[in-house]
């Protein structure tokens, strides 16, 4: 996860092809995909009026629509899609990692 996490957020010397953008978008949403349940799981213990509550499941539902967003037609719309997914599957790993 961690090395598809760094090429995704350009930590490598050579910009990437459409084509690689592709396949590291289907790398995160996968690790997207399995981190979700248990991160929603634990979001959803917390007490529903709070305002963690609020920003943790505001963030799940945005990271839910953005897995949903596909990569557009062009190669800048698939930079920036890989870079938020990025971010995304971050989050949910620094998540856990708190529970």
């Amino acid at each position: 996860m961690r090395y598809t996490i760094s090429r995704a957020r350009g930590q490598s010397s050579v910009p990437l092809r459409y084509d690689e953008l592709t396949e590291l978008e289907s790398e995160l949403r996968g690790h997207i995909e399995r981190l979700l349940p248990t991160t929603r799981e634990a979001v959803d213990r917390l007490w529903h009026g709070g305002t963690v509550w609020h920003q943790q499941i505001s963030r799940l539902d945005g990271i839910e629509r953005q897995v949903g967003q596909g990569l557009g037609t062009g190669v800048l719309s698939a930079h920036v899609q890989v870079q938020q997914l990025a971010k995304d599957c971050q989050w949910l790993i620094d998540h856990q990692r708190q529970q």
